[in-house]
């Protein structure tokens, strides 16, 4: 066909980048549109019917990145700046996608005449591309726009142009600034594409308006070299354990194959040089293409690539190598795609599902499948919590999600597993001439080595979006309607490790994204004996997920199965999903989300890969095939089996690639039923898909459908979004909007007469106004709702009578999502308008109250404070006693000022290291002449629920001298943590009885912390802070009764310090950690401050010891301690210091004597905040430098007998957790004796401790 295809023309590789570059096609448009105009008549039918007016534009939705955030937003970037990478997607019509939909599970089907009868790109473009009309049109318009045209996809599916920001914001009418997120810059469209509107019928989206990536999944580890329980492995390891040797020993060894790998960084080509000669593999250079012309060069990613790249290389050792790379993985898939020269991609990389765009994504693999093209992917590293960055924090904070693009239904998603040696000999003591001393097979369990140091586990769960493909059929396979992922799975442990070479040297690599290159490696073997026996005349497998999931009903063997271990990670208390604790998934019986189906005896995989099944009859029939809009349909699939017996299974119903269901077999065949008004009127291709099972071959079934509009009554259309992403959060918190319309589509006028939510009545007048629909015309509504526990799905009914008398109803359901995973904070002052405290300190006679809450459950560090023009960064730590802001965590701290004539303001501005900055402005007034007097009594309130089907209730007494005097109550911090708190008002006028509500509903048993803030403006004070605890779960029998500095056993708490808690029933044994870092349980127990894991040091029933997090900040808090599910709670103070010296049972120091003039050292725990920040829990190595270890932030200075001592070193004390050292000079004054020391910090003072003075002075 008359098609633009790429040429690529390969420079010769330099050593050390060993980097092929791909000339891009740049040609003059008029040579492409002549080239499109003498496109072949059997092109698709063109679909733009009108002419391309750029006065009527339309918007592209589903192409603003989801961090392109205004608080992120650092303005436009300069107009000239070049933007080469750009690419407009083109999507399918219907009869095209159900066409596509059909070709694929034919090409699966080895009854079908089309089984792997793969098509070029070209051959794609012909059936499924844009019409060269269409083609034509579209580049027409970016020329017109300036545009230079880059290339152009084989397949007619998508066009690369390159241009300036300023072309971009002009034509596509969206400005491109630069955002902040996360400490690092990008650029982004600051809002969705707009394209002339005749267009939009042919443009899906675009990739390269910002340059937001995929992360790499590769986690280096600390080399170990076969010692103790660890064997990082080597290819002739991997071999012999997944009996692949068998393989090489038949001749199979990847010649003739082709794998691509795509990638972000340059690689050095030394590297896979080094790498293949260390072990003895045939030379073998990758053939390395940048795809665009912005070349990443090396960075963080490099590391990944090599892994990807050898381990590919070491399984199928003489398969040719691609590594396609530029500055998005995702693009070099696309790229991977149209290019065409390799039969397997592997992807290493991914991002959380919810962040990725999925208006074309999908096509693209749906192209590589149909092109015989398989793609692996990394399925994550983060267990059941894909959201979350693997090895960064200790505890899941962004729910059960998966990871893209390993839960495309056209991608096999590779997890991980670990080896479980027990008492089994699988290690030679000798390593062999390849450095091989795997002896066989090693039991596996799922990978999780989750814990302190991060999350590291095999990710798996089901999609929020891609719904259940109909081969993802068999025994543990979940119900329900999405996709499950992994796959497969194979060793990613760190205690298993993959050798790879880097940058000179060897090292090693964890992690899922070693898993899928090396299965990429298997099957490029697989290729190579399909075609070596004849089974297939070119390589080739496509989609090799249907094959997977009947060949683990005909051939089990070829699967390890999986039945230990799981993917469970612990979840931070209050977050999305996290009701127990932790969530994730356990390895059982055939497939489960922790490992798939298992991983696989190469050997049996590959000879068993053609297992016959017996071919079946698919019938779908239909109760008619031209209904009315108002009907419903009823389609019954059956099947059955030519040769004889019972097909098992499922029959997954679609209409236009849009999922109805999934329904088992009973007795052959499978029913649906489907009301008509949620297509609209058309034409419709009905499909029916047979899953297969261990003996019979999957098959499908289609019928073409019309739905007309009905005559004499009124048709109502129901529309809403599928899925509805929450706004930033405000002062209430997270807020969903969502519209919903009814449209009559018959020409008959209908009412309204009644609307429901999940089954409940609503208020007609609330929502509807008015409740007339006209003819032709439509009604819409909007809906609002807060802090839900996002991910759920909620269904809106509505009912009706038409002019006629008829009466309908319909339901229309609508995904509300979590919040993606950007960084945000929130901050509030309180009050806003502050009046003077005559009677207070000079300097702070105008004091407000800072509020700082994390809103979506992100890390970060508070780096800016400024009032005004005067910096108050270095007070950070004194005023919210730490600089950390954890996942949904909150600080509150005490500004003051003095010196004001009022009326006056000042601007309050607070920056985190995310790069975030909030900003807000506070009024100083005078004196109130008389203010009324606010009170509230408790002063501190505490409830407790047993269950979480129980709720608790409490009373506080609002008191205020001016019965005309209003007031307010906000709940601090306003995230999801504070959900489960309600007042029965929020405002009122004089003194008031509140009535406070805890529900334990949603939440995992522990022990919360909330604040209200009271608020009166001529009140003295201002405002009260009613610090509230929650025991969700509380018990009897486990009883905090105190707790104090594990140093002096004396009061006072601080950030990081060490802490003795006293109680009974604490621990059922008596254990304690060891090492560094520190665990978060022992024995079943764990602690929490105000939310916030707390790890362990010891655990008996009547005392634990533990640290406090650095990450919680001075004021009122909780103390939380879980035993096996009994929750205990106690209300606690934090100061941002509470210094406690170690000494023995006299009060002694253990330095012994130490004379005038000498060096004297002490040890104390409750210094606060440090800096360089260093994470709780860990303790400093002894290798590290003086210079370089955390010192305290706040001011710290001692005293020995009331004189003042020089302080020569203050910093956390190597290999020891939450303690500092001093080392002083004893003051040559000091009379010799016991005398008192005493360190303070921050303005607070240690109880003293004594040192013994000797009576000789130091020489």
């Amino acid at each position: 066909m008359g098609s633009l295809s790429t040429s690529l023309t390969h420079a010769a590789p330099t050593e050390e980048s060993g980097c092929y570059h791909s000339s891009s096609m740049t040609r003059a448009v008029l040579v492409l549109l002549l080239f499109m105009a003498r496109s072949s008549s059997a092109a698709p039918p063109n679909r733009v019917t009108r002419p391309v007016d750029t006065r009527q534009i339309r918007a592209v939705i589903g192409n603003l990145h989801r961090s392109a955030q205004a608080q992120f937003d650092r303005g436009t970037v300069e107009p000239d700046m070049r933007m080469d990478d750009i690419v407009v997607m083109m999507r399918p019509s219907a009869e095209q996608q159900a066409d596509l939909e059909r070709l694929l599970s034919d090409q699966q089907n080895p009854s079908s005449a089309l089984f792997h009868r793969w098509l070029t790109p070209e051959e794609f473009g012909d059936r499924f591309g844009l019409g060269s009309g269409d083609h034509s049109k579209i580049a027409g318009w970016l020329a017109s726009e300036g545009f230079t045209i880059r290339e152009s996809a084989r397949g007619r599916n998508w066009i690369a142009f390159s241009g300036t920001a300023r072309q971009v914001a002009n034509a596509l009418h969206t400005p491109i600034h630069r955002f902040e997120v996360g400490g690092r810059m990008h650029f982004a469209n600051a809002q969705e594409p707009s394209v002339p509107e005749a267009l939009t019928p042919v443009i899906s989206g675009f990739l390269g308006l910002d340059d937001f990536q995929m992360e790499p999944f590769a986690r280096p580890v600390p080399p170990e070299y076969n010692l103790g329980n660890s064997h990082y492995l080597v290819p002739e390891d991997f071999a012999t354990i997944y009996n692949i040797a068998p393989l090489y020993r038949a001749g199979l060894d990847g010649a003739g194959q082709s794998i691509a790998i795509v990638g972000q960084s340059e690689v050095l080509l030394s590297d896979i040089r080094a790498f293949r000669a260390r072990y003895n593999l045939p030379a073998n250079d990758p053939k390395i293409m940048l795809y665009g012309t912005t070349d990443p060069g090396f960075n963080s990613a490099q590391i990944e690539g090599n892994l990807d790249l050898e381990w590919a290389g070491a399984i199928a050792p003489k398969a040719a190598i691609y590594y396609i790379y530029g500055p998005n993985a995702f693009t070099a898939t696309v790229t991977a795609v149209n290019l065409n020269l390799a039969r397997i991609i592997s992807i290493s990389y991914g991002s959380c599902e919810g962040n990725a765009s999925l208006s074309f994504y999908r096509s693209i693999g749906q192209q590589a499948n149909a092109q015989g093209i398989t793609i692996l992917s990394a399925s994550g590293d983060s267990g059941a919590a894909g959201c979350d960055l693997q090895g960064l924090a200790s505890f899941a904070t962004h729910g059960r999600q998966v990871s893209f693009p390993a839960v495309l239904p056209e991608v096999t998603a590779v997890g991980g597993t670990q080896f479980v040696e027990g008492n089994g000999t699988f290690w030679a003591t000798n390593n062999s001439p390849n450095f091989g001393s795997a002896l066989s097979y090693i039991p596996e369990a799922a990978w999780n080595e989750s814990g302190t140091i991060g999350l590291l586990s095999s990710g798996g769960g089901s999609s929020l979006f891609y719904p259940k493909p109909p081969w993802q059929a068999g025994v543990g396979v979940p119900d329900g309607n999405a996709r499950h992922i992994p796959d497969v799975s194979l060793s990613a442990a760190l205690h298993d490790a993959y050798f790879v070479t880097y940058q000179g040297a060897n090292a090693a690599v964890a992690g899922t994204s070693a898993s899928a290159p090396s299965l990429a490696g298997i099957i490029a073997l697989l290729n190579q004996y399909q075609v070596a026996n004849g089974f297939q005349k070119q390589p080739g497998l496509g989609n090799i997920n249907p094959q997977l999931y009947r060949l683990a009903q005909a051939a089990p063997a070829a699967f390890h199965d999986i039945v230990s271990g799981d993917n469970i990670v612990v979840c931070a208390q209050g977050s999305p999903d996290c009701l127990t604790g932790s969530y994730g998934y356990r390895a059982g019986t055939a497939y489960d989300l922790a490992t798939g189906l298992g991983s696989v005896d190469a050997n049996i995989l590959v000879t068993q890969w053609n297992t016959q099944t017996a071919d079946v009859n698919v019938a779908l029939s239909v109760n008619a095939d031209r209904v009315t809009l108002n009907d419903s349909i009823e389609a019954i699939a059956t099947v059955s089996a030519p040769g004889g017996g019972m097909p098992t299974g499922t029959i997954s119903f679609s209409i236009n690639g849009i999922t109805l269901g999934s329904l088992p077999l009973s007795a052959g065949s499978a029913k649906i039923n489907f009301p008509l008004y949620r297509l609209g009127a058309g034409f419709f291709v009905l499909s029916a898909q047979y899953s297969g099972d261990a003996a019979f071959s999957a098959g499908g079934a289609t019928r073409n459908i019309q739905v007309i509009v009905p005559a004499g009554a009124a048709a109502i259309i129901p529309t809403a979004p599928n899925t509805v992403w929450p706004a930033p959060p405000d002062a209430q918190g997270l807020a969903w909007q969502a519209t919903l319309g009814l449209r009559e589509a018959a020409g008959v006028p209908a009412i309204i007469t009644g609307f429901t939510i999940d089954g409940k009545a609503q208020s007609l007048s609330q929502y509807f106004p008015s409740v007339e629909i006209p003819a032709g015309g439509t009604v819409s509504t909007t809906v609002i709702f807060r802090n839900l526990a996002a991910p759920l799905v909620r269904t809106f009914g509505f009912t009706g009578v038409d002019a006629k008398g008829l009466t309908w109803s319909r339901e229309i359901s609508v995904s509300f999502l979590p919040l993606p995973t950007y960084n945000y904070f929130n901050v509030s002052a309180t009050p806003l308008v502050v009046t003077q405290n005559a009677a207070a300190d000079p300097a702070c006679q105008w004091a407000v109250q800072l509020n700082v809450d994390e809103m979506t459950g992100n890390q970060s560090t508070l780096t800016g404070l400024f009032a005004g023009g005067v910096a108050l960064t270095s007070q950070i730590p004194a005023i919210f006693g730490t600089t950390r802001l954890t996942a949904f965590s909150s600080l509150q701290g005490l500004l003051c000022f003095g010196g004001i004539t009022p009326p006056a303001t000042n601007a309050i501005e607070v920056d985190a290291s995310n790069g975030i900055g909030r900003e807000l402005t506070i009024s100083f007034a005078g004196a109130p002449g008389n203010p009324a007097k606010l009170s509230a009594i408790p002063a501190r309130v505490n409830l407790t629920a047993a269950a979480a089907s129980q709720t608790a209730q409490a009373q506080l007494a609002i008191g205020i001298t001016d019965k005309t005097q209003p007031w307010t109550i906000s709940i601090f911090p306003a995230n999801r943590t504070t959900a489960w708190l309600s007042a029965s008002q929020l405002s009122g006028v004089g003194p008031a009885q509140i009535t406070l509500t805890a529900s334990a509903a949603g939440f995992a048993p522990g022990s919360y912390q909330a604040t209200l803030v009271i608020q009166s403006a001529n009140a003295s004070p201002q405002y009260l802070n009613v610090p509230v605890m929650f025991v969700n779960g509380a018990s009897s029998y486990t009883v905090i009764s105190a707790v104090a500095s594990a140093a002096t056993y004396q009061a006072g708490l601080s950030p990081g310090m060490l802490l003795s808690v006293f109680g009974s029933n604490l621990a059922n044994t008596t254990q304690a950690a060891s090492g560094s870092p520190l665990t978060y349980s022992i024995a079943g127990v764990s602690a929490t401050v105000n939310g916030v894991g707390a790890p362990l040091i010891s655990v008996s029933p009547t005392q634990i010891n533990l640290q406090i997090p650095y990450e919680v900040g001075a004021g009122p808090a909780v103390l939380g301690i879980n035993k096996n599910g009994e929750i205990a709670g106690f209300p606690i103070q934090i100061a941002a210091a509470a210094p406690g010296i170690f000494a023995d049972s006299n009060g002694n120091l253990g330095s012994g004597a130490v004379a005038p003039g000498g060096v004297a050292s002490l040890f104390l725990t409750g210094a606060g905040e440090v800096s360089p920040a260093f994470r709780t829990a860990f303790a400093p190595s002894a290798s590290t430098s003086p210079a370089n270890l955390p010192k305290p932030r706040l001011p710290l200075s001692i005293t020995l007998g009331g004189i003042p001592a020089f302080v020569q070193f203050a910093g956390l004390a190597p290999n020891l957790i939450g303690i500092t050292q001093v080392n002083f000079i004893v003051p040559a004054s000091l009379a010799a004796g016991p005398q008192p020391v005493v360190v303070t910090i921050g303005g607070v003072s240690s109880p003293p401790a004594t040192l013994t003075v000797a009576a000789t002075a130091q020489p």
